[in-house]
């Protein structure tokens, strides 16, 4: 068993405070800072408040610490958050890549360039002998298990070389010469990159392993120092010994392989991967809110969609909202020559009191779209719908209430259930005789928390149930169950831990749909004031890892849809703003492009068709149009143009 005294609670205690978070920044941009050197970045904060804050990221073994002389440099420890990853996250992702830890948020700031002092220092306990760990990190018939694949070959004599080469093919990996050995205390070797000849000629670099062991408890320290100025091989390095470290406490505490997954690459450490579900790196922006207007969508190459449909999802509630009259807002959005759209059955509309069943408020969008030649994806609910506020229980049926933070099961409110199954059963009746439906789509992120809303959680046997009813019911067409894929590592690490006792929507509707939905946001605002924003963004990164996972799936024969591709501002108000002649930052006009554009390249990379993409937000292109901004609209038209 895997032991993780030292990354759980004091991890999250720890990354939970906002000076906390910002003397990791500052670690992350030059690690091996003095106090003096950190306190001169919290100018508002005493000396003795950075002790304190640094005291518990010591505690959370996120800082490590070594004495040079008289000083005492900090530096960042990634490891403990790569154990995190490994022990949880890891188990709620199929993605084939591994994620890397990471806790910087601006990852597109270049690098300082770095002195002679050591650079890169982390640390990891380890529920086993010293003895037993050096032999793990020194033979090779262990390090190929954690190590990338590679294998040491010398004799362990100062002075005599030291060569890393791959497992089972021989390849050269790294060169170096062992220049201290002090069994089993201490090693400290030269490393010079053969896996890069780019690398190769900036000569070699040191690695200094220090094992300390304390009641049966082995405190491993690793020191990657002596890179010259501006080192490259630093940068391409700094992404690995969290990895392998983490990799090192699993082979050595379990006897097992460390991990199944493919290693993540030696990369620069402004590259490195956030942990959760292959979560993307992300920016955190501080930017004004409305900016100028542009044509940039004009000028974008537009992704071919190949057998991928295109397709809207229609709020009428979101139309009132905005003062649009959802009748003539539908008709508007039917006049365009896409193939599909979604439209949610309300509860509480369709059901205003005890023993009522109107269907009037849904029938005459079937009606509209099918007159239009559409297809429909027909969300039957019952509690969770897409459109705010996402909830959509009749009054007469929340007996008892929802309690916040817990799980709403089939045991402690059976008659909403009973409600529930006796609404879906209904509407599916209703329309399963209209060709036009194509699917049915079970609940709204059905086992995920309301945002910030409502924390409580439907369980996963409450959706089992109401899927069954909807199959026995209409056995014909395929069950869609949609899921949030989290774009920033605080929103994934906060998701996961929410829904660690069961998973998440995602883990979900892979176990029980035929149609697995992707929600993705990969910009919105976490709060605003005076103007100006501040932006979770990873718009500009690689797409998630989870949903590359699920493309593959694709490529399998299972089938896979974006059912909410962001194409509306996410601003810190329900609604999204509508500021003349100004586009939100969020999402301005060319963001449906690029949003669009990057799903349709990660299809085709990973050798599957979408099963559709539907935007997100076509009331709002509506509203900018009212109020002469027809850039929206135009953006969605020069998509499906190409297709024409």
């Amino acid at each position: 068993m895997v032991t993780y005294h030292a990354c759980v609670e004091p991890v999250f205690k720890a990354l939970a405070d906002v000076n906390r978070r910002k003397l990791l920044d500052r670690l992350f941009e030059r690690d091996g800072q003095t106090l003096t050197e950190l306190a001169d970045g919290l100018p508002a904060m005493t000396r003795f408040g950075v002790m304190k804050h640094l005291r518990v990221l010591e505690e959370a073994d996120l800082v490590t610490t070594r004495r040079e002389g008289r000083l005492k440099l900090h530096y960042l420890n990634a490891v403990p958050i790569r154990l995190i990853h490994d022990r949880w996250i890891g188990k709620y992702r199929k993605a084939r890549a591994a994620a890397l830890a990471e806790l910087k948020l601006d990852m597109e700031e270049e690098m300082r360039s770095v002195d002679t002092r050591p650079a890169q220092v982390y640390s990891v306990f380890i529920r086993a002998p010293r003895e037993k760990v050096w032999e793990a990190m020194t033979k090779p018939e262990f390090t190929h298990r954690y190590l990338y694949a590679s294998e040491p070959n010398t004799t362990w004599k100062p002075g005599s070389r030291l060569h890393w080469t791959e497992h089972g093919t021989g390849r050269s990996l790294v060169d170096g010469e062992v220049i201290e050995y002090d069994k089993p205390r201490r090693l400290v070797f030269s490393w010079i990159v053969n896996y890069d000849p780019d690398l190769t000629a900036e000569g070699p670099s040191r690695v200094t392993y220090e094992l300390e062991e304390t009641d049966g408890i082995t405190k491993v320290t690793t020191i990657h120092d002596d890179f010259p100025s501006g080192s490259k091989v630093y940068d391409n390095v700094a992404g690995g010994w969290p990895y392998i470290l983490s990799g090192l406490k699993t082979l050595v505490e379990t006897g097992g392989r460390a991990r199944a997954s493919t290693p993540p690459p030696f990369g620069p450490r402004s590259s490195l991967r956030a942990i959760a579900s292959g979560t993307n790196v992300v920016t955190l922006r501080v930017a004004r809110a409305a900016r100028r207007l542009t044509d940039d969508w004009r000028h974008l190459v537009v992704e071919p969609r190949g057998s991928t449909a295109l397709g809207i999802s229609f709020r009428p509630l979101q139309a009132e909202a905005m003062g649009l009259p959802p009748r003539d807002t539908l008709a508007a959005l039917l006049g365009y020559e896409y193939q599909l759209i979604r439209l949610g059955a309300l509860w509480n509309r369709m059901e205003p009191q005890a023993g009522v069943f109107d269907p009037a408020s849904l029938d005459w969008q079937v009606e509209a779209a099918e007159r239009a030649g559409k297809q429909i994806v027909l969300a039957v609910g019952a509690v969770k719908n897409f459109g705010y506020p996402e909830f959509f229980v009749p009054p007469h049926r929340l007996q008892p209430k929802l309690r916040e933070r817990s799980l709403v099961t089939a045991t402690s409110h059976p008659e909403l259930l009973a409600g529930a199954m006796s609404f879906i059963a209904r509407v599916v009746e209703r329309y399963r005789n209209r060709k036009s439906v194509v699917g049915w789509q079970v609940e709204h992120e059905p086992v995920d928390p309301l945002g910030n809303e409502h924390s409580w959680r439907l369980a996963t046997e409450f959706v089992r149930q109401e899927v069954d009813v909807v199959r026995q019911t209409d056995s014909t067409r395929p069950i869609l169950i949609n899921g949030f894929v989290p774009m920033s590592l605080p929103v994934a690490l906060q998701q996961w831990f929410r829904t660690r006792d069961q998973g998440d929507s995602l883990s979900l509707a892979e176990s029980v749909a035929d149609i697995v939905g992707v929600d993705m946001y990969p910009r919105h605002a976490l709060t605003g004031r005076a103007g100006f924003g501040v932006y979770l963004d990873a718009s500009e990164s690689r797409w998630n890892g989870r949903l590359r996972s699920l493309l593959m799936k694709a490529a399998a024969k299972a089938r896979v849809m974006i059912t909410e591709g962001q194409a509306e501002p996410w601003e810190s108000v329900t609604n999204p703003p509508n500021p003349a002649s100004l586009a939100m930052y969020s999402c301005p006009p060319d963001r449906v492009v690029e949003n669009y554009n990057r799903c349709m390249r990660l299809a085709r990379d990973s050798a599957c068709a979408l099963e559709a993409y539907l935007f997100w937000g076509a009331e709002y292109w509506l509203l900018r149009q009212k109020n002469a901004d027809p850039s929206y609209l135009g953006a969605f038209q020069r998509i499906l143009d190409l297709d024409a």
